[in-house]
């Protein structure tokens, strides 16, 4: 009696702890520190100094290099260009972002203004993320809205199906051990 006692109470533990845990990894970006760095020409020259900034309410980077505020949120990274670029016949010539958590996926949300942009523009490789606008004009005062997610880890979910799984043998011992 006191053995199921004991499993039922770190089961009911483990359920607590996981539910916890899935609570907290709901947040993708906010809390996480994210890194940018304005590359030209090429990914090996730095152009503008790297900076970083805690993603959370409000601008992570305003005026970045002179040419972009960058607003970081959950799920989004929204680029407000300040003034004119380019074009440059250069390989490359844009930001390299570098987040706290791996990156899973990235697209152009439909309400960007920067038109000429597109996916190839885009490199994704963990917690790196290029964006690339050589060859492109970006117009001063238009928009680039690119939606991330971010790689999920299935620990939490494991836990709470562990430990679901343990209050119900125990209670089924403790039904049995009663007859």
């Amino acid at each position: 009696m006191r053995l199921s006692m004991r499993l039922f109470r770190i089961a009911a533990f483990a359920v607590i702890i996981a539910a916890g845990s899935l609570s907290a990894n709901a947040s993708l970006l906010m809390g996480t520190t994210v890194s940018v760095t304005y590359l030209y020409p090429d990914t090996s020259t730095v152009y503008a100094a790297t900076q970083s900034a805690t993603v959370g309410p409000g601008m992570e980077f305003s005026n970045y290099a002179g040419l972009v505020d960058i607003d970081i949120s959950d799920t989004n990274i929204l680029m407000t260009f300040t003034r004119n670029g380019g074009p440059n016949a250069v390989l490359f010539d844009g930001l390299h972002f570098v987040f706290g958590p791996s990156l899973g996926s990235v697209s152009i949300n439909p309400t960007s203004t920067f038109t000429a942009f597109g996916p190839s523009d885009l490199t994704l490789s963990g917690t790196d993320l290029w964006v690339n606008f050589a060859n492109l004009f970006v117009p001063g005062g238009s928009t680039l809205s690119l939606d991330v997610g971010v790689s999920s880890t299935p620990e939490p979910s494991s836990l709470l199906l562990l430990g679901t799984g343990l209050i119900g043998s125990v209670g089924a011992f403790h039904r049995k051990m009663k007859r």
